[in-house]
């Protein structure tokens, strides 16, 4: 089917990223407009994910139409005038307990849906897809121990985002919608909660790495890289306020021994996306993807004598409706 032609003359560019630029159309309405270059096939997928999304009753920005703006492609979504999540809780300190809860329920919302959409990618597979790039930093032994770890989790079909971090949930008319959702998985609830787990446990603790470095090391490639996440810190008793908060909205009330266990899985499983980082090869320099890939060793090793005794039905309260 043609797509309408439009023209950008004029429009206010709300928004650039790597493969795409957003521009307003009107107060309730903005054109996502890909690059040249952009896969014809890679647009399609958002648009029928992002109406997938929006079918199962997921609050996410309405998906309109496609449309042609000379020789690109674009995609007509609902416009949200809000901040992102990620921004609203770094500037709200005083609730970050009640947004931690917040941000819980609504990555809880997202995992009672199953679906059995085929384009949809196992997230396990996926996963597993990383260390076809890694072989020259992570060892054969390595590597078959990270597959028997990913076969270790359940099968399952939950509807999953893939990149559930604040920073891919918008504050819009104080309700939260979830967005880019091009990274859309499905799989077993534990490949989703990664994003949150990094959130709130690990991203401080990198920062604080960064702030410990010389001058010298501040200036470097690594230091550079940490630098970003200084927009996200909170400091790492704050952050624990929100992932208790995450906690309670997610699992409703829980024990401390579900949230020892879901804690070690989620380190576990942590570790093993690290030492996959060396399918970001190429993005980031080598000492960016050195360091990530080490420290999914390290926490590997240090939890090997616990891995056996991992418990995945803590997972399975009201995963499907």
């Amino acid at each position: 089917m043609s797509q309408r032609e439009i023209s950008l003359d004029g429009l206010k560019v709300v928004g650039k990223g790597v493969t795409a630029s957003v521009y307003m159309l009107d107060e309730e309405k903005v054109v996502k407009v890909f690059h040249a270059g952009v896969p014809m096939q890679k647009i399609q997928d958002e648009y029928d994910f992002v109406n997938l999304v929006y079918n199962l009753g997921i609050k996410t920005p309405k998906v309109y139409e496609m449309v042609r703006c000379k020789e690109e492609v674009g995609i007509v979504y609902e416009r949200m005038n809000g901040s992102t999540f990620s921004d609203y809780i770094v500037a709200n300190k005083e609730h970050l307990y009640e947004n931690g809860i917040k941000y819980g329920e609504i990555v809880r919302s997202l995992h009672k849906h199953h679906v059995n959409e085929e384009r949809l990618p196992q997230a396990a597979e996926l996963m597993k897809s990383l260390f076809l790039k890694c072989k020259d930093i992570v060892s054969d032994e390595e590597i078959e121990e990270n597959y028997r770890l990913l076969d270790m989790v359940p099968i399952s079909d939950c509807f999953l985002h893939g990149d559930i971090a604040p920073v891919n949930i918008m504050l819009h008319n104080d309700e939260l919608y979830v967005i880019d959702v091009l990274t859309a998985m499905k799989g077993h609830p534990v490949f989703d909660l990664l994003q949150p787990y990094t959130f709130c446990k690990e991203t401080d603790k990198m920062y604080e790495m960064y702030l410990e470095m010389s001058d010298e090391e501040k200036a470097g490639p690594l230091g550079m890289f940490l630098k970003r996440l200084e927009a996200r810190y909170l400091g790492c008793e704050n952050s624990e306020l929100v992932w208790k908060g995450f906690l309670k909205g997610y699992f409703g009330e829980y024990t401390e021994e579900l949230r020892q266990k879901a804690e070690l899985i989620l380190k576990v499983y942590n570790a093993v996306k690290l030492m996959g980082s060396g399918v970001m090869k190429g993005q980031f320099p080598d000492e960016v993807v050195a360091f990530f890939t080490e420290i999914g060793r390290k926490a590997i090793k240090e939890e090997s004598t616990r891995i056996k005794d991992m418990d995945f039905t803590i997972f399975d309260k009201g995963d499907a409706v």
